[in-house]
């Protein structure tokens, strides 16, 4: 599991003394912030940008009252391991909790040389890193639902904040103008 260098934490720490606690009247607006770049990583071998799960769980712990991931399912499927998360975070001072699931997927540990499915192949620790590996990545996809700042955007190479903006507000006109339209010919 990487983890963040004390230079790195203490951005993380900065950004959420920044933007405070969480409130029910502030939520949206601080979860589509995006996530401080010197907390976000680069994977080499797959080419994609993302947090660490300690970065994940900081931001949790500093914006929320209290956080829980409760495993909905788990288990075994071709190559690996697969858990399912229902991940819920409280936001202080308010009824209101965010609830989000996500799946994690670790493939088991082979010996070296050996095809991904050889069962009888496998490293003696397979499942041992396998198991915490898929609730680590069921934890930070369902965090990405929550908003920008947990990394829901740093894969989509479409992503355009006013582009957004724009289609969002031109889809509610729409929407308002066909509303509005339907309720004057009935």
């Amino acid at each position: 599991m990487e983890q963040l260098d004390n230079k790195e934490l203490a951005v993380l720490d900065k950004k959420i003394k920044e933007v405070g606690r969480i409130t029910e009247l502030t939520y949206k607006n601080i979860l589509s912030l995006d996530p401080p770049e010197k907390i976000v990583k680069y994977h080499e071998f797959g080419k994609f940008h993302y947090l660490p799960i300690t970065a994940i769980e900081r931001l949790l712990d500093g914006l929320f009252e209290w956080w829980t991931a409760e495993i909905l399912r788990e288990g075994v499927a071709v190559n690996g391991f697969y858990v399912v998360v229902r991940l819920k975070a409280k936001i202080p001072n308010s009824e209101k909790v965010l609830q989000a699931d996500g799946i994690g997927f670790a493939e088991f540990q082979t010996m070296k040389g050996a095809a991904p499915t050889d069962f009888t192949k496998l490293s003696q620790a397979a499942g041992v890193m396998a198991v915490p590996k898929a609730k680590t990545e069921a934890i930070k996809n369902a965090a990405k639902l929550f908003g920008n700042l947990f990394g829901r955007n740093l894969v989509r190479d479409d992503y355009n904040l006013e582009n957004e903006m724009d289609v969002v507000n031109t889809s509610r006109n729409k929407i308002a103008n066909t509303l509005g339209a339907k309720n004057e010919t009935n």
